[in-house]
């Protein structure tokens, strides 16, 4: 999910321009996002960019051995962006689990994974 737009400042000032991922059930979790690949890349560091300082608490999960594998997670989280660097892991999906909101709606305008 990247536009090229990695400033989390861009996003203070949503418009109908931008192209973000909300989440279709206002005032409910959880909710939830999965990023497949065509072939497994080895993950080392996620970045989240969510607009309007969205999202409260969540996992990130990656598909490994058959299951979704919790191997980093937010409580309270805070800020322009949020940053998880996490020991290499090869995978093929990759799954951001919301467990609170601040708001109506998770909103993420992008996932970074290197």
């Amino acid at each position: 999910m990247v536009d090229g737009i990695i400033e989390a400042a861009d996003f203070k000032h949503y418009s109908a321009k931008r192209v973000i991922w909300i989440d279709k059930t206002p005032n409910q979790v959880p909710d939830w996002i999965a990023l497949e690949f065509k072939q497994p890349v080895t993950v080392k560091r996620i970045v989240l960019y969510p607009v309007e300082n969205s999202l409260k608490d969540y996992q990130i999960q990656l598909w490994c051995d058959g299951k979704w594998k919790t191997v980093a997670e937010a409580d309270n989280a805070t800020g322009e962006y949020h940053e998880h660097r996490i020991a290499a892991i090869k995978t093929d999906k990759i799954r951001i689990w919301i467990t609170a909101v601040r708001g109506a709606y998770a909103k993420l305008a992008e996932i970074e994974i290197y």
